[in-house]
């Protein structure tokens, strides 16, 4: 089983609430999959915080890889758990982490010239799947065209001036 991730858009505010208590993140994850979870410290799931959030699923390496590749450094760390300060937020057991609004600017700006036709246009020979076998030129053009909605996650959270708070489960 591979690792899932998702990144949630979260404005200073929310931001300023989750730091000052780590159980606020109940407010962000919707892990209200029953009454009997275990992470039901929101017990009302009608004051989720509404935010936009990514889902990377299984595929977060695959898109680290690629970034390196072609030289978004900067998203490519903010983005890799094993870079990040996994000791700011304890919940759940989840890895979670924090990119702030400069950081996400940054990140947008690295990735603002990167199209579907541009990175297909690049090799790509060391690229793998998550559990290290070469892509297929199809799942490959499947991870470039997803980077589309990627940017798109990125620049509104950008233009928001919010935070992106990854959880890897």
């Amino acid at each position: 089983m591979g690792v899932c991730t998702t990144a949630y858009s979260i404005t200073p505010k929310m931001m300023k609430k989750v730091r000052a208590d780590n159980e606020n993140l109940a407010y962000v994850f919707d892990y209200f999959e029953d009454e009997d979870s275990i992470f039901g410290a929101c017990e009302d799931k009608g004051k989720l915080w509404e935010l936009e959030s990514h889902d990377f699923d299984k595929g977060i390496e695959t898109y680290i890889h690629i970034f390196r590749e072609v030289g978004f450094t900067k998203t490519a760390r903010n983005i890799d758990s094993e870079y990040a300060d996994l000791d700011a937020f304890d919940y759940g057991g989840y890895d979670t982490w924090a990119i702030p609004p400069s950081g996400v600017k940054a990140m947008c700006k690295e990735l603002a010239n990167a199209t579907f036709e541009v990175l297909k246009a690049k090799e790509f020979p060391d690229v793998t799947d998550r559990r290290g076998s070469p892509l297929l030129e199809s799942e490959l053009e499947s991870y470039l065209s997803d980077i589309e909605s990627i940017k798109k996650f990125f620049d509104k959270a950008s233009e928001q001036g919010n935070y992106l708070i990854f959880a890897e489960a």
